[in-house]
C-alpha cells in the first residue's frame, strides 16, 4: 500500500513538473532552428540588406568560435535577415547562430565578454523574459536598443533602429515585445 500511494506521489509530481513546463515555457534546452520568414513583427524581409549582412557576415569564423566559447558550446551555422519599414520606419536586423551546447545561463557575461574582447563595451545590459520558448534573454538601450536570446541551439542578436521625425528609440517595454514576436516567428523546433 506504501508503495502504491508512493508511486502515485511521484507520478503526481511529474505531472506537475510536465505541466508547469507547458505553461511557462521550455528551460531552453529544446533543441530549435532558425529560419528567415518573409515577414516579422509585420515589416517585410529586405532582401537586399539581407543579402548585404549575410555577405559582409560570411568571414565571421573567429567570431563563431569566440562566441561558442563564451556561451559555453559550439556554433555550426548562421541566419541573417533584416526587416524594414522603408527609410521613415523601423529596421531590424538579426545577427543568428545555430549551434550545440550552448549554455543560456552564460548569455549575458558571455555578451560581456565578447564585447571586450572586441574593445566594445556593452552599457546598461538587462536580463528580460525570454518568452515561451525559454533560454535566456538580454537588452540594452543605451547607446542603441538592442536584444539576444540564447538556448542551447540557438544564439540571436537583435538590432532595433528607428528612423522616424523624432528618431526616437524604442522603449525598453517594446523592444522585448518585439523579441517574443521575433522569436516567435524565427525559431522553431527542430
Amino acid at each position: 500500500m506504501a508503495i502504491g500511494l508512493g508511486a502515485g506521489g511521484v507520478a503526481v509530481a511529474g505531472l506537475a513538473a510536465v505541466a508547469a513546463v507547458a505553461l511557462l515555457g521550455d528551460d531552453g534546452t529544446r533543441p530549435y532552428t532558425l529560419t528567415a520568414p518573409p515577414a516579422v513583427a509585420g515589416l517585410p524581409l529586405d532582401s537586399d540588406a539581407t543579402k548585404s549582412l549575410e555577405s559582409a557576415g560570411s568571414s565571421l569564423e573567429d567570431y563563431e568560435r569566440r562566441a561558442g566559447a563564451a556561451l559555453g558550446g559550439e556554433i555550426d551555422g548562421r541566419m541573417f535577415a533584416v526587416y524594414s519599414a522603408g527609410a521613415d520606419g523601423l529596421r531590424i536586423s538579426l545577427d543568428g547562430r545555430t549551434g550545440s551546447g550552448l549554455a543560456p545561463g552564460e548569455l549575458k557575461s558571455g555578451l560581456e565578454r565578447l564585447a571586450r574582447e572586441s574593445n566594445n563595451p556593452i552599457r546598461g545590459l538587462r536580463s528580460v523574459a525570454p518568452g515561451p520558448h525559454g533560454g535566456s534573454a538580454v537588452c540594452t538601450v543605451t547607446p542603441r536598443v538592442g536584444c539576444a536570446w540564447l538556448t542551447s541551439t540557438t544564439f540571436v542578436l537583435i538590432d532595433f533602429r528607428v528612423a522616424d521625425e523624432e528618431n526616437k528609440p524604442l522603449e525598453l517595454d517594446e523592444a522585448v515585445e518585439l523579441l517574443h514576436r521575433i522569436r516567435a516567428a524565427v525559431e522553431k523546433p527542430a
